[in-house]
């Protein structure tokens, strides 16, 4: 778990840092999409409780809606052919579109493995 945990750090990192890019170079303001929401730390469902798992699930599941916020409104800039995005630039939001799909459901994922966690070590 601890390996997904870092791969997890390490595409958000990458996320954020394509995501920095496009705000630096993107000169329409009406298509400005802001930074891809930073994805929340997921308990070790060995080890939490009840509340922390609910707390953590509404977190998860606020981040999946502004993520999928983000991604429609990155979807919409690319497809929006009188933006005056470069190719570079549709090309760049493209990745950082498919880098924010990939963290979204590695969240989504790796929460499940921990709601899983949970109920093996808390058996009702």
């Amino acid at each position: 778990m601890a390996h997904n945990k870092f791969l997890l750090a390490s595409l958000v990192t990458s996320s954020l840092a394509v995501s920095t890019q496009i705000l630096a170079q993107d000169p329409v303001e009406e298509h400005q999409c802001g930074l891809s929401p930073e994805a929340p730390a997921i308990v070790d469902g060995s080890s939490t409780t009840m509340e922390e798992l609910v707390a953590n699930s509404q977190a998860v599941q606020g981040y999946i809606a502004e993520a999928d916020a983000f991604l429609d409104c990155q979807k919409s800039a690319v497809n929006d052919t009188t933006n005056g995005l470069s190719r570079e630039e549709r090309e760049t939001r493209t990745e950082l579109y498919e880098t924010v799909v990939q963290v979204r459901n590695e969240i989504g994922d790796l929460f499940n493995a921990e709601i899983a966690e949970y109920r093996a070590a808390n058996p009702e």
